[in-house]
């Protein structure tokens, strides 16, 4: 019984903390790629305000409305690391 409990607890470990993907790295991705597209879009829409351009200007919001992905991206990666730190805590608790 102990030796099924000991290989439980080193898969788990192997599974959930050493294997598992950066969620830190992966948050900051998701935010990076947000930004950059809301920037893009700032600029083309500033720059048909300046040119007094308004299809530039509907150019410049129509990339803003789909850094809307973007946003959906990054909120699930930061689901994904709320659940693994809660799975990390539950493993944690179990085992204390």
């Amino acid at each position: 019984m102990l030796d099924v409990a000991g290989g439980a607890v080193i898969g788990l470990l192997f599974s959930q903390v050493l294997i598992t993907p950066d969620r830190i790295r992966d948050i900051d991705d998701a935010a990076r790629k947000l930004f950059d597209e809301l920037a893009k879009g700032l600029r083309k829409y500033a720059e048909a305000l300046q040119e007094n351009d308004p299809a530039m200007a509907e150019m410049g919001l129509m990339r803003l409305s789909a850094a809307r992905r973007s946003v959906a991206s990054l909120d699930a990666e930061i689901q994904a690391a709320r659940n693994a730190a809660y799975r990390l805590l539950k493993l944690a608790e179990v085992h204390a």
